[in-house]
C-alpha cells in the first residue's frame, strides 16, 4: 500500500470519526466532556451509546477503505450521507444550547463532506 495524500486523509478522518466510540463505554461522562451536554435518561442515554458505536463504525470502515479501494466509493458516500445529515442537524439548531459543543465536530464533518465528495467525484 502507497502512503499518498489521500491515504493519509482517509486515515487522519477515520480515526477521528473513530474517536466517539468512547461514548458507548462511557454514555454519562462522554457527552459531558466531548460534546458540552448531559443525557439526563435512560433512552438518551442508550441514545447516546448507539450512535457513538455507529459513528465509530463508520470510522472503522473509513480507515478499511485505505486497504480495499474497490469498495472505498461505496463507504465514503455513505459516510458523506452520515456527515451531512449530522451537520444539517447541528446547522438547524445551531442556537439551541445542546448544539454548542458539537459545533467543531460539524466543522469536521463539513471537511470531510469536501473531502469525500472531491474523491468520489476523482476530483484530486
Amino acid at each position: 500500500m502507497e502512503l499518498t495524500y489521500v491515504n493519509i486523509m482517509l486515515y487522519v478522518t477515520g480515526i477521528f470519526t473513530i474517536f466517539p466510540g468512547i461514548l458507548y463505554f462511557f454514555p454519562i461522562q462522554g457527552p459531558k466532556r466531548l460534546l458540552k451536554i448531559e443525557p439526563n435518561d435512560e433512552l438518551s442515554l442508550m441514545f447516546v451509546q448507539h450512535w457513538g458505536f455507529l459513528v465509530s463504525t463508520l470510522g472503522v470502515l473509513i480507515v478499511y477503505s485505505v486497504h480495499a479501494p474497490e469498495v472505498r466509493n461505496t463507504i465514503l458516500i455513505a459516510a458523506t450521507v452520515e456527515k451531512a445529515a449530522f451537520v444539517f442537524l447541528i446547522i438547524k439548531n445551531w442556537q439551541k444550547d445542546f448544539a454548542k459543543g458539537m459545533r467543531s465536530a460539524a466543522v469536521f464533518d463539513v471537511i470531510c463532506v469536501v473531502l469525500y465528495i472531491l474523491l468520489v467525484l476523482e476530483i484530486t
